[in-house]
Formats: C-alpha cells, structure tokens, sequence
C-alpha cells in the first residue's frame, strides 16, 4: 500500500520552487533526483534546455522540495518493506509535474556504507526487501 497522492497544493509547491530554481534562459524542463538513505540526501538538479541538453542548475536544491519528499518519505513507509530510495521529479515548462519514488533499487546516487545501517535501523526491511 502507498501513501495517498500529493494534494494538488503540495503538486504546485513543488513545481513554483523548481522552477524558480531554473536558469534565466529558456528551458524546457526541471530535473531533479532526491536519493535519501539515513542520513544523507544527495540529490541533483538540472535544467533540460530546448532540445534536450541539461544544464546543472546553479544553486542549490529548494529546501520547500527536499523537506516535502523527506516528509512523504516518512509517510511512505510501510513495516518490513521499507520505503523509496530515490525521487524523481520532472517540471516542466508548462507547468506539468511528474513524481516517480523507487522503492526497490539501489540508488544511483551512491551513499555511505554507514548510511546504510542508520536507513535499516530507520526503516526496517525484511530481508527480502532489502536491495543488494
């Protein structure tokens, strides 16, 4: 069972702060990938361009994005299978707004291995639902 969907107030927060976020020339999408494994969330952003090349954003990750996927991160969890790992969230120009959580994969942002055990002892797994 998952958590139920963002409201459409939590949709447009996330979507006004990435886009602030965005370089002053025209783009056509915001990037983000938010990895959380206990404690650390490294995450990147980046600006896709008209015609598809992306461009590392300048500053920093809205704090409004990354403390509102920690908070559903909480809300995601379920007893002995976990909750997600990594975040996607896409804005694009028009406003539209795409979330992807994987639950199942290791991230590819890579985390400490003492991160690892503080995630497990946070969000206990089964062993099964563990990733490798």
């Amino acid at each position: 069972m998952r958590p139920a969907p963002l409201t459409p107030e939590q949709y447009r927060a996330i979507g006004q702060a990435l886009s602030q976020a965005a370089p002053p020339a025209s783009w056509a999408a915001m990037d983000l990938t938010v990895v959380c494994v206990r404690p650390e969330t490294p995450s990147r952003l980046a600006a896709r361009m008209p015609g598809g090349r992306a461009v590392k954003a300048s500053g920093p990750v809205p704090r409004a994005v990354t403390g509102r996927l920690r908070e559903r991160r909480r809300e995601a969890y379920r007893q002995g299978l976990g909750t997600w790992f990594t975040a996607h969230v896409v804005v694009d120009a028009s406003g539209r707004i795409a979330l992807d959580f994987d639950y199942d994969n290791p991230p590819a942002l890579k985390a400490a291995p003492n991160s690892w055990v503080e995630e497990l002892r946070r969000y206990p797994r089964e062993p099964q639902h563990v990733p490798s």
